[in-house]
């Protein structure tokens, strides 16, 4: 992590000056944190009127620039206080031009002035001067050179001083703790204090700041995150005191890197971004990119590998600019844990072993511990035991030897991990017991407490093992209500996807419990961790009972349903009531637990009358295959042989076992099973599946359960039908999504759009139809939509599975909006309509969260108050698509719900012929018996 003494440098340029120098600097000092320096200036500045060449006068106004951040003003007057002399006031003009450069990053063009100084103090025999300017150099080789040179030069400037200097003793010693600190030493929190008390008695605030950083680096290096917080805050407010702006960009960074070690996400969150303004508005590039290496681990955490990149690139090349070696180091231990999120394993070894190398080379124990760590998780994933064994054995030395309790605490659960993976299941008892003693951490608790449940489980405890899951998410449950930020509380559910095993044995605990003849326990406990932002978040609107705030205020009202959200997560949903929830007795609910690693992959089957597990594949075996079967759908070639195997494999067995009245499934994938167009499977005896069933998705049980028991609208309402929107290029996500825009800007006409909405019109009434122009992201954003009961979008969309930030459907641009209705937009509308349908592209796709499901356009829409949602799994074109949704809706006007009125789409273009991509692209999620009624047209 980042170096905390930039402002040695600036503290140097003006410590233990002689006679009226010293005045004149003490007195810039002063005035800027005394709010004087106007006043001050105005003084100076008539000095130097009178003049010109007073260069005590432009020394002062140099510093309280330097203070204020006005570097070129600095600059300006650091060349008139060099001159062309050769005196102590030129040697203090370099110190002053090298705090601004420093301050700025510009550590080669600083270390390249601090040397000048030391010739020319040496030149003049000032060893006072020397040692300063030393100490100065020190703190920038830390970044350039490394801490060897910084070493020497702290060894030579210590011989150099005067016992009653305690200014420069105060620098010195808090430049000497921080190369400890760097290197993980012990002694360096006493160096520090030591330090800090010096910098106290000589009445240097700002020096003080700096120095207790060192201290809190220390707590935290031993895992006291509490004392280090209390030490952080103290530093942020000393600065602020001293209006040193700087500083406190340093010292959010660093608090904000100590939340999220301990798992405090939103204060991580809020005090790295005050880093990055803060940074940003003294153009201090150093706490912007060690804040941005910080945001880039979060969105890792969230999922969002591409935001982690950007942020990771952005800190990297801000490091190479500025010749900060150790930042460009840690970039690039940030850079291969996106690697290792992605299963790129041999990139993510080559970048952990490039900065490993550098890491012990300039011997910082806290990054080759975590360096070493992530190569061990590598090694996991690679199923290469005695490997990750060796590597956690040489990250546990180097801990140790530093000092570093609380961070061996939290490789507790890594090695658990590879103790259960090994089957030693003694070793895994000893380490449950050690974590059970040190589980502070919420993160570290639920981690460990599953972990604790799969051992349990191995040794046949099945009682414990059910107890031990059931803590782990009581555990996040509890965290989930103190957390505000939606994506925040997204990722609680959401292990590090870079994790050797990223389901923690979850899947293997739930199978254990299924095989004990506890399938309503595991059921129960698989939905606790599935769907939990999206189900909070309808049960907020539920709550709130008012659909004429729109969406965005229904979701952020907290009084008054507080502790009814809280109830409902300490609170389970019981396999009884789920089946007493079931519409009626032709539907059984399907959901699906998966874990990767060889997990095995359990299947719940839900009736009214019955509640049944089946044991399948594990996922890992049959990913491949689900990936070439999804391939080939897309590009509508029939795959019969593929989609047999699959569907064997996956529903076989259930489906067999359902009674004969059955009709509709109500599917809850999970992992890649969100991607399979399920209908398109088929089994023996049976052509498709669609043949025989209606299908739906939801993201839990209790996600369906809520809508069913939200109901339909007490009357019809009229149909919306927005179409062929002119889609103009913005510079926004047509081009990064690679669309065709042509000559003029704009996104081709989508023609059978207009065909398609006028048919919804000519068969439903009343019915509103917008096209073109009208057809704007303005007006469906502005106008009252709660007396609609249809609402249908025929246009361009785009969905990312990479990232929400590129997922949008594309209307028309206008009255200030863009055109793009991303997914907050829809989640910030006031619907009550029985069914949304998104005819475009993808519009069923999104980023796979484990736990969550796919975050895309389906779940803002159930959010803003609709019952159901159609879309499409992939790009279909928008002829094909005229013609399925106009059998859907003439299905509709007959009394048909959704669900049927969508199978009996699919089954008629099967039947002239369509191929399979054109009707298999097209599903419902949510709830598919909502019955919208809407009214045929004579």
């Amino acid at each position: 992590m980042m170096l905390s003494a930039l402002g040695l440098v600036a503290v140097l340029a003006g410590a233990a000056f002689t006679d009226s120098t010293h005045a004149v600097v003490r007195a810039a000092v002063r005035a800027v944190e005394g709010d004087s320096a106007a006043s001050v200036s105005a003084r100076w500045e008539a000095r130097l009127r009178r003049s010109p060449g007073d260069r005590e006068a432009a020394l002062g106004l140099g510093h309280i620039a330097q203070l204020q951040y006005r570097y070129e003003t600095a600059a300006q007057r650091a060349r008139a206080v060099i001159g062309g002399a050769r005196d102590a006031l030129a040697v203090r003009g370099h110190l002053l031009s090298a705090a601004s450069l420093t301050t700025r990053a510009r550590f080669r063009e600083a270390d390249t002035t601090l040397v000048t100084a030391m010739r020319l103090a040496e030149a003049l025999g000032d060893s006072s001067l020397l040692a300063e300017s030393m100490i100065a150099s020190a703190t920038t080789r830390m970044r350039t050179t490394g801490l060897a040179a910084a070493d020497s030069l702290l060894s030579r400037a210590a011989r150099l001083l005067r016992d009653d200097d305690l200014r420069v003793q105060a620098s010195l010693r808090c430049a000497r703790a921080l190369v400890l600190a760097t290197r993980g030493r012990p002694e360096a929190r006493q160096e520090a204090l030591a330090a800090a008390d010096l910098a106290l008695r000589a009445g240097e605030r700002r020096l003080r700041a700096s120095c207790l950083m060192v201290v809190a680096q220390d707590w935290s290096r031993i895992g006291r995150a509490d004392s280090a917080g209390a030490v952080y805050d103290q530093v942020v407010a000393l600065q602020r005191a001293v209006h040193d702006r700087a500083g406190a960009a340093v010292a959010l960074q660093w608090r904000g890197y100590l939340a999220t070690t301990v798992g405090e996400y939103r204060t991580a969150l809020r005090d790295l971004r005050e880093a990055v303004r803060e940074g940003t508005a003294v153009r201090n590039p150093t706490p912007v990119a060690w804040a941005s290496l910080s945001l880039a681990g979060i969105a890792l955490d969230f999922g969002d590998a591409e935001e982690a990149a950007a942020h990771a690139a952005r800190a990297r090349a801000s490091f190479q600019q500025s010749g900060d070696q150790l930042g460009a180091s840690n970039a690039l231990g940030v850079m291969g844990d996106m690697a290792r999120a992605a299963g790129d394993i041999d990139t993510a070894r080559a970048r952990y072993s490039e900065a490993l190398a550098t890491a012990l080379v300039e011997r910082r124990a806290a990054s080759a511990f975590a360096l070493l760590r992530g190569m061990a998780d590598l090694s996991m994933m690679e199923a290469r035991w005695e490997r990750a064994a060796q590597e956690l054995d040489s990250a546990r030395v180097i801990g140790r030897s530093a000092g570093m309790r609380g961070a061996e605490e939290g490789m507790l659960s890594q090695e658990l991990l590879l103790a259960l993976r090994r089957g030693r299941l003694d070793d895994a008892e000893q380490l449950l017991r050690r974590s059970a003693r040190t589980e502070e951490q919420r993160g570290r608790a639920y981690i460990a407490r599953v972990l604790g449940a799969e051992y349990h489980g191995r040794r046949g405890r099945v009682d414990s093992a059910q107890a031990y899951l059931t803590l782990a998410l009581d555990e996040m449950d509890r965290w989930r209500a103190d957390l505000d930020e939606r994506q925040l509380r997204q990722a609680v559910f959401e292990p590090k996807t870079f994790w050797a095993d990223p389901d923690l044995g979850f899947a293997t605990v739930l199978a254990q419990l299924v095989r004990a003849g506890r399938a309503g326990a595991a059921l129960e406990l698989a939905e606790r961790r599935r769907a939990r932002e999206l189900l909070d978040r309808l049960i907020r609107d539920e709550a709130l009972g008012d659909r004429t705030t729109g969406g965005v205020e229904r979701i952020s009202a907290r009084e008054g349903i507080r502790n009814r959200s809280r109830f409902y997560y300490e609170r389970s949903i019981s396999s009884e009531a789920l089946q007493a929830a079931l519409p009626d007795e032709r539907t059984a609910l399907l959901e699906f637990v998966t874990g990767r690693g060889g997990e095995p992959t359990t299947l719940f089957v839900l009736t009214r009358t019955d509640l049944r597990a089946h044991q399948l594949a594990p996922i890992d075996s049959l990913a491949p295959a689900i990936a070439r079967f999804v391939r080939y759908a897309e590009s509508g070639v029939e795959a019969p042989a593929l989609a047999s195997t699959l569907g064997e494999a996956l529903l076989g067995a259930a489906l067999r076992a359902l009674p004969p009245a059955i009709t509709q499934l109500v599917i809850v994938p999970d992992d890649v099973l969100h991607r399979v167009p399920f209908d398109a499977l088929s089994l023996a005896g049976v052509t498709a599946v669609v043949d025989r069933f209606g299908i739906s998705t939801v993201p839990s049980a209790a996600v369906a359960r809520t809508l069913w028991q939200r109901g339909q609208r007490s009357a019809a309402g009229e149909v919306l039908a927005l179409g062929d929107p002119i889609i103009a290029r913005r510079g926004g996500l047509p081009a990064e999504a690679g669309a065709p825009v042509g000559r003029d800007g704009t996104l081709p006409s989508l023609p059978y759009t207009r065909i398609e909405v006028r048919r919804v019109a000519r068969l439903a009434a009343p019915a509103h139809v917008r096209l073109a122009g009208d057809a704007s992201e303005a007006w469906l954003r502005r106008t009252p939509l709660e007396r609609y009961g249809i609402v249908h979008l025929a246009a361009h969309a785009w969905v990312d599975n990479r990232s929400l930030r590129r997922t949008a459907v594309a209307l028309s641009a206008g009255d200030g909006e863009d055109g793009f209705m991303r997914p907050a937009d829809f989640a910030a509308l006031a619907l009550d309509a029985d069914v949304v349908v998104l005819s475009a592209c993808g519009t069923a796709g999104g980023v796979v969260v484990r736990g969550e499901g796919v975050l895309g356009l389906t779940a803002p829409v159930l959010v803003s108050g609709a019952r159901a949602v159609v879309a499409t799994g992939w790009r279909v074109g928008d002829r094909a698509a005229a013609r399925l949704v106009g059998d859907f809706y003439e299905s509709l006007v007959t009394g048909a719900s959704v669900g049927e009125a969508l199978r009996a789409a699919k089954v008629a273009a099967r039947r002239r012929g369509a191929p399979v991509s054109e009707w298999a692209a097209f599903g419902v999620v949510g709830n598919a018996t909502v019955r919208p009624r809407p009214v045929a047209r004579r």
